[in-house]
């Protein structure tokens, strides 16, 4: 049975209090500067860190709004902004066809610290879902690593509360438990 490639994130979406819009090109310094100031939570998660211009400009330019690549999954970075100042206070990764055609994966979910704690996260997991299940899409997985308590309780709040797979792993020179997590998304609106 062959399937056709699910269709695409949207450019541009809103939410209750939130625009998602695609990163322009010349946007890489607003993404890092949101990213690195989270560098603090490298302790509890080593993907963190202070990270250089150019691997921002790597996924802008990865994102497929405009141009379809085959065989792999779809990659889209999507910029969070709060509607009331337009403000940037976070950016999501979201691939469709990850890990195979109909499911989808989020990379990467950020909020600036100073952001945190208004719900936006909850608010952003809900719409991701909306998008994701117009799509066609069934469920959606990611990774969290269980040293950051407030990231687990955040995923699981957000409906993430199948574990799929438990991985130890070392980095930076200490050693991580790594959980996937998934979630089903048609559930007659069932939504957090």
């Amino acid at each position: 049975m062959c399937h056709s490639p699910s269709p695409g994130v949207p450019e541009h979406w809103r939410s209750e209090r939130l625009v998602f819009r695609a990163f322009a090109s010349t946007d890489a310094s607003i993404a890092r500067g949101i990213f690195n100031a989270s560098a603090h939570l490298r302790d509890r998660d080593p993907t963190f860190g202070e990270y250089a211009l150019q691997e921002f400009e790597q996924l802008i330019d990865r994102d497929q709004t405009h141009v379809q690549r085959n065989g792999e999954p779809r990659f889209y970075l999507r910029a969070i902004i709060d509607a009331n100042d337009n403000s940037v206070v976070g950016y999501v990764q979201i691939e469709i066809d990850a890990p195979e055609q109909g499911h989808s994966w989020i990379p990467m979910l950020v909020l600036k610290p100073s952001d945190q704690g208004r719900g936006i996260g909850r608010e952003v997991a809900r719409s991701i879902a909306f998008q994701l299940e117009a799509l066609g899409i069934v469920d959606v997985g990611l990774n969290v690593y269980a040293e950051n308590p407030a990231a687990v309780r955040f995923w699981f709040r957000c409906g993430f509360r199948e574990i799929l797979d438990v991985e130890l792993e070392e980095q930076h020179g200490k050693n991580y438990t790594c959980l996937t997590l998934r979630r089903e998304l048609i559930r007659s609106g069932e939504y957090v």
